[in-house]
């Protein structure tokens, strides 16, 4: 009220011993994510309850396109009949999002071997998603480091650090990269060892 001001000349530094700088880890970053199916991608069973019967979980359609245009492809490992199976891809707009699927009744930790080895990259950069633990472990047994996630965390995918890679023009064009690998690939499977007919069939120009 006296209109008296107070003037601060001095400043110090103290040292906290208790203060600890948090360094956050150096996260390896996802390059693939492979999905279950049924329960996972889709509401249900296909071979139980046919595909009329089934809907694409909630979120689902996002998850695999935000990962797909930062560069992360998206793969399956389903234990189903193939044909079938990706068909109903095909009726919910999704079948040209996955590459290298392995659908059939084999285990799983074999098909996560067989696209780890397709995708050539690091085991630790692959990520597998299913409802049933069972599939989880019998991948992990085989494949020990590749990251599991159970379907209830689909949508949180895009929140962790680990899928959290920048959208570029280059990220985005990654899975027709890859798409072109799978066409060759089956050319060279159909050619039979036979190295010209490779060359025709895989349509290079």
């Amino acid at each position: 009220d006296e209109g008296l001001a107070l003037y601060f000349g001095l400043m110090t530094f103290v040292y906290d011993p208790s203060y600890h700088i948090q360094v956050r880890p150096n996260i390896k970053k996802v390059k693939v994510l492979i999905w279950d199916l049924d329960n996972t991608l889709w509401n249900g069973i296909l071979i139980e309850d046919g595909p009329d019967k089934l809907s694409l979980k909630e979120g689902v359609r996002e998850v695999i396109k935000t990962l797909d245009s930062r560069g992360i492809v998206n793969s399956v490992a389903s234990k189903n009949n193939e044909i079938d199976a990706l068909a109903l891809l095909e009726h919910f707009n999704l079948r040209s999002y996955f590459v290298f699927p392995m659908i059939s009744w084999n285990p799983k930790s074999d098909a996560v071997r067989k696209i780890t080895a397709l995708f050539n990259v690091g085991e630790d950069t692959i990520a597998f998603i299913d409802d049933q633990k069972f599939e989880r472990e019998e991948v992990i047994s085989g494949n020990p480091k590749v990251r599991v996630y159970t379907h209830d965390e689909a949508e949180t995918l895009l929140n962790r650090e680990e899928f959290n890679v920048p959208a570029t023009e280059e990220s985005g064009k990654r899975r027709y990269f890859y798409q072109n690998e799978e066409i060759r690939h089956e050319a060279l499977e159909q050619s039979e060892g036979d190295y010209i007919a490779f060359l025709k069939q895989s349509n290079i120009r």
